[in-house]
């Protein structure tokens, strides 16, 4: 009798993931073209660090406190700032919290891909510059994102 209920069991657990399956061949995608298309996210999203130069004091609690050390501290004249290499970094944004003097900060800014690993390490230079606004208007329609109540186009 244990078999025969077992051998049930199985068909009834596999018919569902055959039916699971054939329900998302006629779903829409769950993904965006990128870079073409972008999600917008919200704010407070922990994107890369934003570094204000005239705030910051050099202290090194930035680069203390970081549980990656993705941060060193580099001269720049004479004054010392934060130097991020953004392959190690986990962007728990533990160096913005604890910063006495609000230096850092967090952007929505999540596109730092970059081709070699030279690149991933952001000068406090580089740092200091605010985000490049993304254009606002998206190429993708409310069936891809699911359900958004308005959707800007590309004027043309």
């Amino acid at each position: 009798m244990a078999p025969v209920i077992g051998k049930a069991k199985a068909a009834v657990d596999i018919s569902i993931a055959y039916l699971t399956g054939i329900r998302h061949l006629f779903h829409r995608p769950y993904t965006l073209r990128f870079p073409q298309q972008r999600y917008a996210v919200e704010k407070g999203y922990r994107g890369r660090h934003l570094l204000h130069l005239d705030r910051c004091t050099g202290c090194g609690i930035c680069a203390w406190i970081c549980p990656e050390k993705c941060i060193t501290i580099v001269p720049r004249g004479q004054r010392w700032y934060p130097q991020y290499f953004y392959g190690r970094c986990c962007f728990c944004h533990f160096c913005t919290d604890y910063c006495p003097e609000f230096a850092l900060e967090e952007t929505v800014e999540y596109d730092i891909a970059e081709y070699t690993r030279d690149r991933l390490v952001w000068s406090p230079e580089r740092l200091s510059k605010p985000p490049v606004k993304k254009d606002d208007k998206y190429v993708f329609s409310v069936d891809t994102i699911g359900g958004a109540s308005q959707v800007p186009q590309k004027e043309e």
